[in-house]
């Protein structure tokens, strides 16, 4: 272990073998930059949760306890994993040194997670139920009635989560205490849902759109680029940028 590295900086390391009077020839290199970030990897195939360096090259950690976690997000707070099995339909936490914890809540289709590290709470998207909160011990805070959610993200700068409705092709704002208002906005086939907390925009992927919410709630597409299946959004944070994947049938269109 090395400590007081400069973070951004590559570092390579090699080791030999020394006997006190013979040393071996080198071992190839190893190379890691530190951040200060890591990464959680949901590996469903394997079963696993994964925490990863700042690089992403080297793997920290592994927690084998799932049968297929779906959706995973950290607490940047608590550096706590909240983790949704689609197997067992269960929400479960996994501290920070990548043990599993005793809290875990069973749900009937689990689909999605937002985590509200303002006050440490757990907002889970249940495709056939609605929307819940719960605390980080795993108590039910709220419950809102919306069976047909497919995706819910935290809105900080509004203090609300935002949440898709793939039944009724809406978008609906549900504030810490579990009211909900209905957003003058109508979608096609809603699928992911990100915020931007810097300037308080929200992205949505909606078919063959991408949408582009601003903080006073009006909308536009993306343009340039006509989408067969926009699946997924992701922001980058601090350039404002969203990045998208676009599904197809056809491998070489994805």
């Amino acid at each position: 272990r090395e400590f007081g590295l400069s973070l951004g900086r590559r570092y390579i390391y090699r080791i030999t073998a020394y006997t006190g009077t013979t040393e071996s020839s080198p071992s190839d290199t190893v190379g890691i930059t530190p951040g200060p970030a890591f990464t959680w990897v949901a590996d469903a195939a394997n079963a696993s949760v994964v925490k990863l360096t700042h690089d992403g090259f080297k793997e920290i950690l592994r927690n084998r306890s799932f049968i297929r976690p779906l959706r995973v997000q950290a607490n940047p707070k608590t550096g706590q994993l909240w983790v949704i099995d689609g197997v067992t339909r269960e929400l479960r936490r996994v501290e920070a040194d990548g043990s599993s914890s005793t809290v875990r809540v069973t749900l009937q289709n689990p689909v999605d997670l937002a985590i509200d590290s303002t006050e440490n709470s757990i907002w889970v998207a249940d495709n056939a139920v609605g929307v819940f909160k719960y605390d980080a011990n795993g108590v039910q805070l709220a419950q809102v009635q919306l069976p047909g959610v497919v995706a819910v993200a935290f809105h900080f700068p509004a203090g609300e989560l935002w949440a898709l409705d793939g039944r009724q092709k809406k978008l609906w704002r549900i504030n810490r205490a579990g009211s909900s208002i209905e957003s003058n906005l109508r979608l096609v086939s809603p699928r992911s849902i990100q915020i931007n907390s810097v300037r308080g925009e929200a992205w949505i992927a909606d078919s063959t759109r991408v949408l582009r919410i601003s903080a006073s709630g009006q909308s536009d597409t993306t343009s340039g680029h006509a989408f067969f299946y926009a699946r997924k959004v992701a922001l980058n944070q601090n350039t404002g940028e969203c990045w998208a994947i676009d599904w197809s049938p056809s491998f070489a269109q994805s």
